[in-house]
């Protein structure tokens, strides 16, 4: 799964990436992956803390627009918390002017060991305070995680900053929970820069929505797993739509060692992988690549084939995605890889293997497959992703029905 230094934007799968992130990946879960993905022809390799050093950048630059709109003194952001007048119930020694006599005989006797008292205090709205101590709190964080040039005293937005940390001293309490949808939208109905501050907040649970982190990640060096990960969700796509049942049995990244989901159509089960690096070891079967690279020189890793749905002992289907403008690379190292993917998988592991190389719909014109020794070997796009697993699954059911009636 790679791509040249050179590459344009091309087209990646959004229905497929929207789904496999919003269904299948977890909050917390995008940026290690990302960071496990294999991104092979770009000279620069993303740890997991350069993802998230880049999340929070691209996040903080987002929020700048709204932190210029906001008060740059402590005394306009007291004057816009609308005070709210609260009871407070308290015990003392001798009576006084907020002396409650009948709570005081009720609860302390005739005549009274102690007394109660009422007494009323004017307080900022508890709403509005606890969220704005939430955002600055959050909004502070990201300014002192985030590389940028210059101090911090040169940002245009330096001084809504600092007037952000004196709210923090000046009002008391612990940043609470994070607001609600419900608490945003009072929030933002208080107007003024307020709205900013519901704005601000929905901004930053961004952070923890693979989704949308995701389109504040995407730039020329992801783009490539992305691809990929669009491919994963047009491939899950296509099972549920082909009346498949998907269950997910392990986390998506390359280090899982297992297949990330079970397969389940008519009555076979199948594994699907999301980068098989591991499929060798899993299966208790030795790795025909590794065995010819063991007289080399060096750590050689199993080979790990992007996308595989597999049936062992049956047959499999190998998805390498390619996201690539060059079609002599495309072609020339896609299928390369995707034939040998298919030579190993038959020699050891299943009876027959099916390979397609998928790359962009601007770079592919349309399918195109032979058949050869291993199964079909083939190129494809994104959209015909669909039609292929269909007839994958129905060529499997039908392979299924006749082994029964020859039992």
């Amino acid at each position: 799964m790679t791509e040249h230094a050179d590459r344009p934007m091309l087209e990646i799968p959004t229905e497929g990436l929207d789904y496999v992130l919003r269904v299948w990946v977890g909050q917390g879960q995008l940026i290690p992956l990302l960071a496990q993905s294999r991104i092979d022809a770009v000279d620069r390799r993303w740890s997991q803390q350069d993802l998230q050093k880049r999340a929070d950048h691209v996040t903080f630059l987002r929020l700048l627009p709204e932190i210029q709109g906001l008060p740059v003194r402590l005394v306009d952001w007291l004057d816009l918390i609308p005070a709210q007048t609260v009871s407070e119930r308290t015990v003392t020694g001798t009576p006084s002017g907020v002396t409650d006599w009948i709570a005081t005989r009720r609860d302390h006797g005739w005549p009274p060991r102690a007394f109660s008292n009422r007494e009323k205090a004017r307080v900022g709205d508890a709403l509005l305070v606890r969220t704005l101590r939430w955002v600055a709190a959050a909004v502070l964080r990201l300014r002192d995680s985030v590389s940028l040039p210059g101090s911090k005293a040169d940002l245009p937005v330096a001084a809504q900053l600092d007037c952000l940390g004196r709210v923090l001293e000046a009002t008391e309490g612990k940043p609470g929970p994070e607001p609600s949808k419900a608490d945003l939208l009072a929030v933002r109905r208080e107007g003024g820069p307020w709205r900013r501050v519901a704005a601000m907040a929905r901004i930053l649970f961004e952070l923890r929505n693979p989704s949308q982190l995701a389109h504040a990640l995407i730039q020329p060096e992801l783009r490539p797993v992305f691809f990929h990960l669009g491919v994963l969700g047009v491939v899950l796509l296509a099972l549920r739509d082909a009346g498949a049942r998907v269950e997910s049995i392990g986390i998506l990244g390359s280090s899982t060692g297992r297949a990330q989901f079970k397969v389940t159509h008519n009555a076979t089960v199948l594994d699907l992988w999301f980068e098989a690096g591991g499929l060798w070891q899993r299966y208790r079967t030795a790795s025909p690549y590794r065995q010819l690279t063991s007289v080399l020189s060096g750590n050689n890793q199993s080979l790990s084939p992007d996308i595989l749905l597999i049936d062992p002992a049956n047959q499999a289907l190998v998805v390498e995605c390619k996201y690539s403008a060059d079609s002599d690379y495309v072609g020339r190292h896609g299928l390369r890889q995707a034939a040998f993917y298919a030579t190993e998988l038959t020699s050891s592991l299943c009876r027959s293997a099916d390979a397609y190389v998928v790359a962009p719909e601007e770079v592919a014109r349309s399918v195109a497959r032979v058949r050869t020794r291993s199964g079909v070997l083939g190129m494809a796009r994104p959209s015909d992703l669909d039609s292929l697993i269909g007839d994958f699954l129905e060529e499997r059911g039908h392979e299924s029905a006749a082994t029964a009636s020859n039992e």
